[in-house]
C-alpha cells in the first residue's frame, strides 16, 4: 500500500504540473515554467519518494546507488570544466566572470562565517569535521543555477534578452570560485583516513585533487584519437568520468573538483576533443543531473530538535547573501535585470552536490544535518526565487544600466543554448570558447 501511495503522489504531482503548464497563460505560466526548470520538482519528488517519507526508494536501495552519485557529481564537474577555456578571461566575459566570482564569495562569507563559528562552538565532532561542515554550508549556498534564467530568456523578445543572458552567465560562471574554495576546504580539512589510509598535508591533498584531474584529462586527450566510432565515445567519456570520480571518493575528496580540472584540461589543450565531448555528453548531462537532484532529495533524513534552527538560519543567510551578491554583480557587470539576487536564488544540482560530497567524505552526527539543511533549504530558496520571479525578473522596468557596445557577442551564448543575435553590434556566430 505504501508503494502504491508513493506512486500515486508522484503521478498526481506530475499530472498537476502538466495541467498547470497547459492551462495557465502569461506570468502564471512563467512561474510554473521556472518551477520545472529550477530543479525544484526533482528535489521534491526525491523527498517524497525517499526512505524517510513514502519509502519508494528505501535506504537499502539508496545505498546501492552510489555509482549514480559518483557519475552524476563527476559529470557535473566534467561538463563545467569543458566549458571553462581561456575565453572566459577575454573581453566582456572577463567582467561577467569577475562579477560571478565576487557575488559567490560574498554569499560564502555571509553564510559560511557565522555557521563555521556555530559549528565550532555547538558540536562535539572532530574539529576538521565541524569546520568543514560550516564551510560546505557556505559553499553550497553560493551555488546558483541558470536553468530558470535560460527558460525566461527564450520567452522574452530579442531586444529584452540581454540582461537575462548576462545574469544567466553570472549564475553559471560562479562554478569556478565555488569549486576552488571547495577543493581548498576538502584538502585543508581532509577527513581522517581509515585503517591504513594515506596521510598528507593540506597542500598535499590539494595537489592530489588537481593531479587526479590532470591525469584523467591527459588520458582522455591521448586516447580520444583511438575512438574510431562515435557510438564508442559515450562509453569512453563516461568511463573517464567514473574513473576520476571513483578515485576521488576513495580518497575522501570531492569528485566535483578533479572532474572539473579534467574537463578544463581537455578544453584548453585539445579544443576539438573538448567540442566532441560536449556534443556527446549533451545527451547525458541533464538526465544525470536530474538523477543527482532526485537522489539528493531522497537522501536527507529528519533532523533532530537540536539542529532545527539550522535550516531557517541557512535559508535567511543565503537569501541575504544572494541579494547582496546580486547588487554587487550589477555594479561590476551591468546591465542585469532589476533585483538580480532573486534570479540567483535557485541552486539546482550544484548545492546538493556539495552536500553529497560532504556526506560521502565525512562521518559522524553532522552528516545528516548538513544534507538535510542543504536539500530542504534549496527547496525553499528555489521556491522563493521562483515566486519572486514576477517582481524581480519579469519586471516591465528598464535594465539597471544601458548595455555597452558589442557586448552581445561576448555573453556566453553557447553555455546558455541560445544563439547570438547577429543584428546586435558585434553579433554573429556564438562565442563557444574564445575571444569575440
Amino acid at each position: 500500500m505504501r508503494l502504491l501511495g508513493s506512486l500515486g503522489v508522484l503521478v498526481a504531482l506530475a499530472i498537476g504540473i502538466l495541467i498547470a503548464r497547459k492551462a495557465l497563460r502569461g506570468r502564471s505560466a512563467l512561474v510554473v515554467e521556472q518551477i520545472i526548470e529550477s530543479g525544484f520538482l526533482l528535489l521534491l519528488a526525491g523527498t517524497i519518494a525517499g526512505p524517510h517519507a513514502t519509502a519508494l526508494v528505501s535506504q537499502g536501495v539508496l545505498s546501492q546507488l552510489d555509482p549514480f552519485f559518483v557519475l552524476g557529481l563527476s559529470s557535473l564537474g566534467f561538463v563545467g570544466g569543458l566549458r571553462f577555456d581561456r575565453g572566459f578571461f577575454v573581453g566582456e566575459r572577463r567582467r561577467l566572470f569577475v562579477a560571478a566570482s565576487a557575488q559567490a564569495l560574498l554569499t560564502m562569507a555571509i553564510v559560511g562565517m557565522p555557521l563555521v563559528l556555530a559549528m565550532a562552538l555547538l558540536w562535539e565532532e572532530p574539529l576538521a569535521t565541524r569546520l568543514s561542515a560550516g564551510f560546505c554550508l557556505g559553499i553550497a549556498a553560493a551555488a546558483s543555477s541558470s536553468w530558470a534564467l535560460r527558460s525566461a530568456a527564450r520567452r522574452r523578445p530579442e531586444g529584452e534578452r540581454e540582461p537575462l543572458l548576462r545574469l544567466a552567465s553570472v549564475a553559471s560562471l560562479d562554478d569556478f570560485v565555488v569549486l576552488l574554495v571547495l577543493a581548498v576546504v576538502f584538502a585543508a580539512l581532509h577527513a581522517p583516513p581509515g585503517a591504513g589510509g594515506v596521510r598528507l598535508s593540506g597542500l598535499g591533498w590539494f595537489g592530489v585533487t588537481i593531479g587526479l584531474g590532470l591525469v584523467v584529462g591527459a588520458v582522455a586527450w591521448l586516447l580520444d584519437g583511438a575512438v574510431k566510432k562515435e557510438a564508442e565515445r559515450p562509453l569512453f567519456l563516461l568511463g573517464c568520468i567514473l574513473l576520476v570520480g571513483g578515485m576521488a571518493f576513495r580518497l575522501r575528496l570531492t569528485p566535483l573538483v578533479p572532474a572539473f580540472v579534467a574537463g578544463a584540461f581537455l578544453a584548453n589543450v585539445a579544443p576539438e576533443a573538448a567540442k566532441r565531448a560536449r556534443a556527446t555528453l549533451e545527451r547525458y548531462e541533464h538526465p544525470l543531473l536530474l538523477a543527482v537532484l532526485f537522489l539528493g532529495g531522497a537522501a536527507w533524513v529528519p533532523f533532530e530538535a537540536r539542529v532545527s534552527w539550522l535550516i531557517p538560519v541557512w535559508l535567511i543567510l543565503r537569501v541575504l547573501g544572494k541579494v547582496a551578491g546580486g547588487i554587487l554583480a550589477a555594479r561590476i557587470a551591468p546591465p542585469l535585470p532589476p533585483r538580480p539576487g532573486f534570479g540567483l536564488l535557485p541552486s539546482g544540482a550544484f548545492g546538493v552536490a556539495v552536500a553529497i560530497s560532504f556526506a560521502r567524505a565525512y562521518e559522524g552526527n553532522l552528516v545528516a544535518p548538513i544534507v538535510t539543511t542543504v536539500v530542504v533549504g534549496s527547496l525553499v530558496s528555489d521556491a522563493i526565487g521562483v515566486f519572486a520571479w514576477r517582481d524581480a525578473l519579469v519586471s516591465e522596468g528598464p535594465p539597471t544600466a544601458p548595455p555597452p557596445a558589442a557586448v552581445a557577442s561576448d555573453v556566453d551564448a553557447t553555455l546558455l543554448d541560445l544563439p547570438v543575435d547577429p543584428a546586435l553590434p558585434g553579433g554573429g556566430a556564438p562565442t563557444g570558447g574564445g575571444a569575440a
